[in-house]
Formats: structure tokens, sequence, C-alpha cells
């Protein structure tokens, strides 16, 4: 399923350098917490940017709905995961950090993982 295939993508990339400052490669997590220690975001921003912890957890979620064959869960949480993965990868593409390889993953497998929601989302309504 094209939706958990993406999401494992986004996890895989999310463990991958996105980042270099100084001379240290820095992965999504460690450039997130860097983010929070600095204060570089704020308010409803701030809290999103933290909920970049979530991913592993739902990326398994992601995937027991396919194995369960909840179409819809599976393309909300695809769907949730692959935004959130375009999101970061382009503020970090965007920001004075060096990117690296895992922000160009973190793209393809995120919006991987959005056409595999709207894929999963147009078999849910076709069955319904």
């Amino acid at each position: 399923m094209v939706a958990v295939a993406g999401a494992l993508g986004v996890l895989v990339a999310s463990f991958l350098p996105w980042g270099r400052s100084g001379g240290a490669s820095r992965t999504s997590y460690e450039l997130v917490a860097a983010a929070g220690r600095l204060e570089v975001v704020s308010g409803a921003v701030a809290v999103g940017v933290r909920g970049w912890y979530l991913v592993p957890f739902l990326v398994a979620c992601t995937w027991l709905a396919a194995a369960r064959r909840r179409l819809l869960v599976t393309a909300t949480l695809s769907a949730l995961v692959g935004s959130a993965a375009v999101a970061l990868a382009v503020a970090v593409k965007a920001s004075p950090v060096g990117a690296e390889t895992g922000t160009s993953v973190a793209l393809v497998a995120g919006a991987t993982a959005l056409i595999g929601a709207a894929r999963s989302a147009w078999e849910h309504r076709r069955q319904s």
C-alpha cells in the first residue's frame, strides 16, 4: 500500500542527517530539539514541531490501520505524517542550516505518503 510505504519512508528519513551546523550533521529529531532549546519557533508552530516526535508512533498506527483494512484511518494518518514531513523538510531547506540528504528523502517520502493517503481515501469512498 502506497500510504504505508510513504509513511515508512518518512520514518526512515527522520533518522537520516537533515542539517549541518558547524561540523555536525543532525537528524530531524536533533534539529527539532535544537529549535526548541533556541526558542526559534513559538506558539502553535512550536507545538506542531514538537509533535514531530510522534512520527514513529503515527507510522506504526498507519501500518496497523492498513493491516486492518481501515482505509479512512490509513488515509488520515498517512496524510498527517506526509504533511508533517513535507512541512518540516521545507522549513529546514529554507533555514540557514545546511540541508542534507534527510530533507530530500523526507520530501519524496512525504509526497508519497500524501499520494497514498489520497488513494486510500478514494478506495474508501469507492467501497462505501
